[in-house]
């Protein structure tokens, strides 16, 4: 199941037709048939991780060698092993990094 919160609507594209979903009818889906774009997956990380740290994050796609992926970049390193795992456990559909910075990272990179 996805980790969808209620009132977010998604656009699923299935083929040409483009058809408006809530999020519980998305949670009762299949994985399957289903996989979140990576945009989507992002907002719905950046919801969640307050749960997990209170020091500041960043969430963005990047990409490597490998392709595309999601990076979530956070400067609490002692959570960071939990937000992988659980993270990419319910987003097994895109590939996930966890980027640990030093305290004060996050802010220098906005001011730029």
């Amino acid at each position: 199941m996805y980790n969808v919160r209620e009132g977010i609507t998604f656009m699923l594209y299935t083929g040409t037709v483009v058809k408006r979903e809530s999020a519980a009818t998305l949670s009762r889906k299949s994985k399957a048939t289903i996989s979140l774009r990576k945009r989507d997956a992002i907002e719905l990380i950046k919801a969640d991780l307050p749960e997990y740290t209170s020091a500041p994050f960043f969430v963005e796609i990047t990409s490597d060698d490998g392709g595309a992926l999601i990076q979530i970049t956070v400067e609490d390193h002692k959570n960071a092993p939990k937000i992988l795992d659980d993270f990419s456990s319910q987003y097994k559909s895109h590939r996930l990094v966890v980027l640990k910075v030093p305290e004060g990272y996050i802010e220098g990179m906005k001011n730029e």
